[in-house]
């Protein structure tokens, strides 16, 4: 029922493992290490088809911030290739295909961003058996590359029973009527490659097909059992519902809110050093056709990711810290004197006496102080602590993002140099790369306190 898609881009989290997920070979993309190559994430899945081939469509997921972007004259730019290799376990070459992408931003924070990333989509005919999967991806403009490797396991759906497709998570699903990137049966999916949902993903899409059901009259019906569990076995969730038979087979598909799910106060995501909380859970689906009997069924895992900025998340010292760019003398004073158990009840009155709206739930100023600390803690490179309090950083965290960046290329022995431009606030910072994309303040002149603009 499915049917091939090409090239599209789309917002994501951090990269989970899950049935059918693997990773290129390198280091998941952390500021905190010096990662020579490019990293990746991918994912299949399986669809039936008319005669003995299986419709199978592989998604790959390029994080913005593992490419080397260039300055243009529109903006930024980064070039990637990925190559797919899918052999038979006699080594012969059952699938190959390659694939050369441009990815062009306006801002040069939207290319360190850590939500952002390219998603692509790759998908051929494969006979149901085992093989092995080779993909490799190639910065254009470094010429760094790095490898994935897995094994390919291509679902049967030969025969006359009833049976389904792999889950496919999705970022979004809708209604189409025209072809396009992503597009089948009428419908865009946006593939999730990661299965990891939050802030920048609220809602879980997941897309499945159902084959060979007993069709005799309009009146037919099966049963639809979906259940959320967590990794421990504790049911979360279970939704049952009956439907009419539209033929034979049909497509099917699932949407649930995040804000639904409870929150994970206790788990904590060892992909950002513990800077939020994620839940893992695992999606079963099972289809019962109520004229005949007979059953299939489908599963697969996804994460909830937490990015929000809690307290609770830093030592105090760390808090204390943080407040640099907009405490004076006396308040970091004031606050380290602070014992333990009175320490977040210091944080907020502090934030309180600084609150712009003070009649209104929200505190603006303070949303947009930590949404730019914890941008910073993701983003930019430092080897004795955390992205914030590194040069890059505290200059991100009192002024925003810039509105310019240029980068200075040198020969050997001398450093690259990248200049942040401010330009209303006739301020500019150059940093030199002291060592791989780890960068020090030239001129460390005083930063002038913080500018609540925002990006």
């Amino acid at each position: 029922m499915a049917r091939a898609t090409s090239l599209a881009s789309l917002l994501c989290l951090l990269a989970s493992h899950a049935w059918g997920q693997f990773q290129s070979e390198s280091t998941p993309f952390l500021w905190q290490q010096d990662v020579q190559a490019p990293h990746f994430s991918g994912d299949y899945a399986c669809f039936g088809m008319s005669d003995s081939l299986t419709f199978t469509e592989f998604y790959f997921q390029i994080p913005f911030q593992n490419l080397r972007f260039v300055r243009h004259d529109d903006g930024f730019h980064a070039e990637y290739e990925i190559d797919l290799y899918v052999e038979n376990h006699s080594g012969e070459l059952a699938y190959s295909q390659s694939g050369t992408d441009t990815i062009q931003v306006n801002r040069y924070a939207e290319t360190i961003d850590a939500e952002n990333a390219r998603a692509i989509q790759f998908t051929t005919y494969l006979r149901p058996e085992a093989y092995r999967l080779r993909a490799m991806l190639t910065d254009r403009e470094t010429g760094r590359h790095t490898e994935a490797r897995t094994e390919l396991r291509i679902k049967d759906f030969r025969g006359e029973t009833l049976s389904m497709s792999n889950l496919q998570f999705s970022s979004a699903i809708e209604t189409v009527c025209t072809p396009g990137n992503f597009v089948k049966n009428n419908r865009r999916v946006v593939p999730n490659v990661t299965h990891a949902y939050g802030q920048s993903s609220p809602q879980l899409f997941v897309y499945y097909e159902i084959y060979n059901l007993s069709y005799a009259a309009p009146g037919d019906s099966f049963q639809t059992i979906a259940t959320i569990q967590r990794e421990n076995g504790d049911r979360i969730t279970q939704m049952k519902r009956y439907q009419r038979k539209p033929g034979a087979s049909c497509v099917q598909s699932l949407c649930l809110p995040i804000a639904d799910f409870p929150k994970e106060e206790n788990l904590k995501s060892s992909a950002n050093g513990g800077a939020g909380r994620r839940g893992e859970y695992q999606l079963h689906i099972e289809v019962t056709d109520l004229k005949n009997g007979q059953r299939a069924e489908s599963a697969g895992r996804f994460i909830i990711q937490g990015q929000a900025f809690a307290f609770s998340d830093y030592a105090y010292d760390d808090l204390v810290d943080q407040l640099r760019p907009i405490a004076n003398d006396k308040e970091l004073r004031k606050l380290q004197k602070v014992e333990e158990l009175q320490s977040i009840q210091a944080i907020a009155e502090f934030w309180r006496a600084k609150d712009p709206t003070p009649g209104t739930p929200e505190n603006e100023l303070m949303d947009e102080y930590y949404r730019r600390v914890k941008f910073a803690e993701y983003s930019f490179n430092y080897l004795h602590g955390r992205g914030w309090q590194s040069p890059q950083g505290k200059v991100y965290v009192t002024f925003g993002p810039p509105d310019d960046v240029r980068h200075v290329e040198s020969i050997f022995p001398d450093p690259l140099y990248e200049i942040w431009e401010y330009d209303k606030l006739d301020k500019r910072f150059v940093f030199a790369e002291v060592t791989k994309d780890r960068f020090e303040l030239l001129n460390p002149v005083s930063l002038g306190g913080f500018h609540p603009r925002r990006r």
